[in-house]
């Protein structure tokens, strides 16, 4: 809750900054030559789309590692990165290579209690987190992509047809700057989609895949000494 608190704050400051900055703009655009000035408001219109689509995913974000269901977390499984830190306890690293791998060991067998069950289910726990489908990243990004189109359409439409009733005042520029300030958007939105993506389904993955094998190292051990 408090994440999203502060993630909505951040918003509100960022609006306020955002206005205060495209009236100064819609002022010099002015200033130049009164022409410009729709040109500038339709390039505003396009940022804060983009801007709001970013805070959407960020929203979206925190609100799914918020969200305290078994059901829905079992779908997730989040929570992998606040467990590592739990038992490395900020523990430095050393220069020999085997001393750290020993240390993990050491501590998921402590953590376990020694329980081969429990290290089982951990096991399973990272396995399930390393082994997401590439077609799962896939569909991501093209449902990002779709989210995309349906913002341009918006932008085109509805978003300008109510600023042109709220100022009365009707955007006139040329189809082709229209055209280019729309696409440009899209592609901002589609990068920005797969950059949450990319670290969504990575990030970590090489921790998560070594913890894995430690714990499959420790699952071995228990059980020859049976």
């Amino acid at each position: 809750m408090l994440n999203i608190l502060k993630s909505s704050f951040k918003f509100i400051v960022f609006l306020l900054i955002f206005f205060i900055i495209s009236t100064i703009f819609v002022f010099i655009a002015y200033l130049i030559n009164p022409k410009y000035v729709d040109y500038v408001i339709l390039i505003i219109l396009n940022t804060f789309i983009i801007i709001f689509f970013y805070y959407s995913l960020i929203y979206s974000n925190n609100k799914k590692q918020n969200n305290k269901i078994l059901y829905n977390w079992i779908d997730r499984l989040d929570g992998s990165d606040s467990f590592i830190i739990k038992i490395l306890d900020n523990a430095e690293v050393k220069e020999n290579l085997l001393e750290n791998l020993e240390f993990v060991y050491k501590k998921l067998l402590v953590y376990s209690e020694h329980d081969v069950t429990k290290l089982r289910l951990l096991k399973g726990y990272f396995k399930s987190l390393n082994n997401e489908a590439p077609f799962d990243l896939f569909g991501k990004v093209f449902l990002t992509f779709l989210f995309g189109v349906f913002a341009t359409n918006l932008s085109n439409g509805n978003i300008i047809n109510y600023f042109t009733r709220v100022t009365s005042h009707e955007i006139d520029v040329s189809q082709i700057f229209q055209t280019v300030v729309n696409l440009s958007m899209l592609i901002i939105m589609f990068l920005i989609g797969i950059v949450f993506i990319i670290r969504d389904i990575f990030a970590n993955k090489k921790r998560t895949k070594i913890i894995e094998e430690i714990l499959d190292v420790c699952i071995k051990e228990l059980e020859s000494k049976k």
